[in-house]
C-alpha cells in the first residue's frame, strides 16, 4: 500500500464523497458508529489524528461548496493525509446535475444557439455566466455568487445539451461531461487525473445497486410536449457509466478498493432495507479502515509521531533533539572521558554538570549522549 504523505503528516484525513440526497441514512450511521471508534483507534494505537470532511454536511444548500472548492479539498486530502484520503458512497440515485463551472466559448455559443432555435429562452442562463478571456481556452465561467444556480437555469442548460446531442452537434461523450452530478465530478477528479500516482490503496468506494421488480415500477409517461431525452444522458445511463465503466475499470490499474452490493427489493427500497444496508456498511468500513491503516505504525522513520506510549514518545523526541544539537559540538574535551566512565560505572548515583548560561552544557550533554546511550542517568543542573 502506498503512502503518499511524508512522515511530517500526523493525520488521516478522509474526503467523504456522496450524493447528499441519497446518503443521509448511511452518513448518519457512519458518524455515529464508525468515525468516533476509528478516531480513538488512530489516537491511541497510531498516534494520529483523524478527520472526515463531508462537503454536504450542512442542511443549508447555500453553504455547499462548488466544484472548484471541492476539488481543492480533495487535493489537500490527497496530499496531506497519511494513508487513505477518499471515502465514496455510491447509491442507486445519480444525483442532481449542477451547472458546470466553466464552458468553452465555442460550446457555450452552440448551446445558446440550439436552445434559441428550439424556442427556449436563454436570458436567465446568460446572466449567470461571464466570459473570461484569461481562461485557457477562452471560456464562459459561472459567477461565484450563483454557485448552484436556480433550477430553471439548470433545466435550460440540460435541455440545450440534450438538443445538441439529438441534432448531432455534440458528441454524447462530451455532453456527459456537462451532465455530471457532484458525486461524479468528485470521483473523476480524485481518480482520473494521471498526474497523481499516489492513489493506489488509499481509496474506499462502496456501491449499492438497488433492483426493484419491473412489475412494481411505474415508468414516467412523457407528455406530447416533453423533449425526448438522449438515452446516454439519462440518470440511469450516467450512473452506469460511473459505476460499471469508470470505477470498476480502475480496480486493477489503480489498485482501487471497490465494494459492490446488490439490494433486491420486490416493491420499493424500504427504510428497513436501507437500515440493514447501513449497518452492514458500518461493519465493513470499520474493518477496511483498520486494515488500510495497520501499516502506519510500522515505519521506523515515522515512529516518533505514532508511538502510543507517552514515555517512549518523549524518549524518541529527546534522542532526536540530542542528534540535532550534538552536531554543534566539534571540540573534543577531557570531560568526555569523565562522562563515558560515569556511564560505564554500575553505581547508581547522579552526575551534576554545572555552568553559567550559554556555556555549552546542553550541547555538551547532547554530544555525549550520542556516544553513550545510557544518558538517562545524567542529570543536568
Amino acid at each position: 500500500m502506498a503512502m503518499a504523505a511524508d512522515c511530517s503528516s500526523s493525520c488521516v484525513q478522509l474526503y467523504l464523497s456522496s450524493n447528499p440526497e441519497d446518503s443521509v441514512v448511511e452518513r448518519k450511521a457512519l458518524r455515529e458508529a464508525v468515525f468516533p471508534r476509528f478516531r480513538e483507534h488512530c489516537r491511541h494505537a497510531l498516534g494520529l489524528d483523524f478527520r472526515v470532511i463531508d462537503p454536504f454536511e450542512s442542511p443549508d444548500l447555500s453553504e455547499w461548496p462548488d466544484d472548484n472548492s471541492r476539488k481543492q479539498i480533495i487535493k489537500e486530502c490527497r496530499e496531506s493525509s497519511v494513508g487513505p484520503f477518499l471515502l465514496a458512497l455510491v447509491g442507486h440515485r445519480y444525483g442532481r446535475v449542477g451547472l458546470p463551472s466553466q464552458v468553452e466559448v465555442s460550446e457555450y455559443q452552440l448551446l445558446l444557439q440550439e436552445s434559441q432555435r428550439a424556442g427556449v429562452s436563454t436570458l436567465e442562463l446568460e446572466k449567470v455566466y461571464t466570459r473570461d478571456e484569461n481562461a485557457i481556452p477562452a471560456s464562459y465561467c459561472l459567477q461565484s455568487q450563483t454557485t448552484h444556480g436556480p433550477d430553471s437555469c439548470k433545466t435550460v442548460f440540460q435541455t440545450a445539451v440534450n438538443l445538441c446531442v439529438l441534432n448531432g452537434k455534440m458528441a454524447p461523450e462530451k455532453a456527459q461531461v456537462y451532465c455530471r452530478s457532484a458525486l461524479d465530478v468528485d470521483l473523476r477528479y480524485a481518480l482520473e487525473d494521471s498526474a497523481y500516482k499516489d492513489i493506489s490503496g488509499r481509496c474506499l468506494i462502496y456501491i449499492n445497486k438497488v433492483l426493484i421488480s419491473d412489475k412494481e415500477k411505474s415508468p414516467h409517461q412523457p407528455k406530447s410536449e416533453d423533449t425526448v431525452m438522449s438515452p446516454l444522458l439519462t440518470p440511469e445511463a450516467l450512473l452506469s457509466a460511473l459505476c460499471d465503466h469508470f470505477l470498476l475499470g480502475l480496480v486493477l490499474p489503480r489498485n482501487l478498493q471497490v465494494y459492490l452490493t446488490t439490494t433486491e427489493c420486490p416493491h420499493a427500497y424500504t427504510p428497513g432495507r436501507r437500515k440493514c444496508y447501513a449497518e452492514a456498511l458500518c461493519h465493513q468500513m470499520n474493518s477496511d479502515l483498520l486494515k488500510m491503516t495497520e501499516h502506519l505504525n510500522m515505519s521506523s522513520s515515522c515512529s516518533k509521531f505514532r508511538c502510543s506510549d507517552s514515555f517512549a514518545r518523549e524518549q524518541l523526541e529527546q534522542e532526536e533533539l540530542c542528534n540535532v544539537m550534538s552536531q554543534f559540538y566539534e571540540i573534543n574535551r577531557p570531560e568526555e572521558d569523565n562522562i563515558r566512565k560515569y556511564v560505564q560505572n554500575e553505581q547508581w548515583r547522579p552526575l551534576l554538570i554545572t555552568g553559567g548560561p550559554c556555556t555549552g552544557k546542553t550541547v555538551f550533554l547532547a554530544h555525549c549522549s550520542r556516544q553513550n546511550h545510557g544518558f538517562q542517568r545524567v542529570i543536568q543542573w
